[in-house]
């Protein structure tokens, strides 16, 4: 299997295609800028870091992170549910 056809599972410890998660930046941001972050990470499913870490690498290599998007696409669609028409015959 190569590397574009490996599956990445959530919330493994290897799981980032950018590779191992070992940089970390903390900046003091505006209240109100802290809430929205707040509120949209609810609304994807996230944590606020995990939001953060999308946010950070989209801006730094926007190309490569729509590379990794569509291969995730590609594995949820070849994981998803297939429809298959009836075989019966309607004689």
């Amino acid at each position: 299997m190569s590397q574009e056809d490996t599956p990445f599972f959530s919330r493994s410890p290897s799981s980032h295609p950018l590779g191992k998660l070992t940089d970390a930046i903390k900046t003091d941001l505006p209240e109100i800028v802290g809430e929205v972050i707040t509120q949209r990470a609810r609304e994807a499913g996230m944590t606020r870091a995990e939001l953060m870490r999308e946010i950070a690498c989209y801006w730094a290599v926007p190309d490569l992170m729509d590379k990794i998007a569509e291969q995730r696409r590609s594995v949820a669609r070849g994981n998803g549910a297939r429809f298959e028409p009836d075989q019966r015959s309607t004689d």
